[in-house]
């Protein structure tokens, strides 16, 4: 039991926590495009900047406002990459970015179809192979030290092999259950709010909510919220702690349910 509970904390903390920090520099034009840390906004990183938390997804800027996104700890039992790009600001704080996502997500899914610790699915759970296609549009709109973001995206997962559409098992914990609901309703919608404010020159507080449409027909949804803290030391190291929540009618009952969020960062490369 214990050897599972570590099993669901560890996918959670890289696979799907997003990077929770806010540039804590006045506002102005470059500001709005890039960043030397990545977070909710839709700015990019700055290019040259590298960013690598303990857990979460890593990134990268590269030029004309684009960043490279990838999770290399599961990377050979999941392929992922992704590619974020910022299109438009104004002097009035609104920006807006798109951010795209393919996922090979089989590999891994066979991995933990299995009995005893460690098994999330049916050892005899059919996984076919999979291509998972995110995309996700993000408007922000920045003030001197507070940040609200709204962000919409869709996930369609295209299966192979002469499988049906219905026929993968749903995974019945709360956040594991949020994330692979295109695997049988696909495309899947979701939407979110986030809210961000310095505290400050170094500490930032951040509320994020996000929905996830379990069915087009019956329009019901499972929520997530997240609560953070982040603390940036310096360009060079940085920590995020808080708590994350669940809830909403599932298929085996409404359930609620919480748990710790924490990563460790560390950012290389350009710092101004």
């Amino acid at each position: 039991m214990k050897n599972t509970i570590f099993l669901f904390a560890l996918l959670l903390l890289t696979c799907f926590s997003p990077q929770s920090t806010f540039a804590q520099e006045a506002l102005d034009s470059t500001h709005l495009q890039s960043s030397l840390w990545p977070d909710q906004s839709p700015r990019t990183l700055t290019p040259g900047r590298k960013v690598w938390p303990l857990f979460g997804v890593k990134k990268m800027g590269i030029k004309k406002n684009m960043e490279w996104q990838i999770q290399p700890l599961f990377f050979f039992v999941s392929p992922n990459l992704g590619l974020k790009k910022h299109w438009k600001k104004n002097q009035k704080g609104l920006s807006f970015s798109t951010l795209h996502k393919i996922n090979y997500p089989s590999i891994y899914l066979k991995l933990i179809a299995r009995e005893g610790a460690g098994g999330v699915l049916p050892k005899d759970a059919n996984v076919p192979h999979m291509i998972s296609l995110k995309n996700e549009f993000l408007l922000g709109y920045h003030m001197q030290k507070t940040f609200l973001r709204f962000r919409t995206g869709i996930v369609t997962v295209f299966k192979f092999g002469g499988a049906e559409k219905n026929d993968f098992p749903s995974i019945d914990i709360p956040f594991l259950y949020n994330r692979t609901l295109a695997f049988n309703n696909s495309p899947n919608l979701y939407f979110g709010l986030h809210f961000n404010q310095e505290l400050g020159s170094k500490l930032n507080l951040e509320a994020d909510f996000t929905f996830f449409q379990v069915d087009l027909q019956d329009k019901d949804f499972v929520i997530e919220n997240r609560l953070l803290l982040f603390w940036k030391k310096s360009d060079r190291f940085a920590l995020k702690a808080g708590v994350a929540s669940a809830h909403g009618r599932y298929p085996y009952g409404s359930i609620v349910q919480f748990i710790p969020v924490f990563d460790v960062l560390f950012g290389f490369g350009k710092t101004k």
